[in-house]
C-alpha cells in the first residue's frame, strides 16, 4: 500500500520576460512595492533575462502591472507556466522547459 503524501501547495506561476539589463534593478524595486505580487530572479544580467514569479491568486493583479510596465519600459514577456512540483531543499525547481518561452 502507498503512503498518503500531502499535496504540495501551488508554486504560483512564473513568467519569463526580457528587459533592458540597465532596468533589471528599477523593475525589482517596482516589484518589491507592491507586497506579495511577485519576486522577480533575474536569470540572465547581461541579456536582461528575468522570471517573475506570481504568488497564487495575484494573475490579474500581476498582468495589470505588466500591462502598466509595459507603458513605461520595453519588455518581452512570455506566456506564463506552473512549475514543476518537484523540490530539492523546499526550493522549487523546474524539470522542463516550457516550449515557446524565452531562453
Amino acid at each position: 500500500m502507498r503512503a498518503h503524501r500531502p499535496e504540495q501547495p501551488s508554486p504560483g506561476l512564473v513568467y519569463r520576460a526580457r528587459v533592458e539589463p540597465h532596468q533589471i534593478g528599477w523593475v525589482g524595486a517596482l516589484c518589491e512595492g507592491y507586497d506579495g505580487l511577485a519576486v522577480l530572479r533575474t536569470k540572465d544580467p547581461k541579456l536582461g533575462l528575468v522570471e517573475f514569479w506570481v504568488s497564487p491568486g495575484q494573475r490579474a493583479d500581476f498582468e495589470d502591472f505588466l500591462a502598466a510596465l509595459g507603458q513605461e519600459i520595453r519588455i518581452h514577456v512570455s506566456p506564463p507556466f506552473e512549475p514543476s512540483a518537484t523540490t530539492i531543499d523546499g526550493e522549487w525547481v523546474e524539470r522542463d522547459k516550457p516550449e515557446g518561452t524565452i531562453p
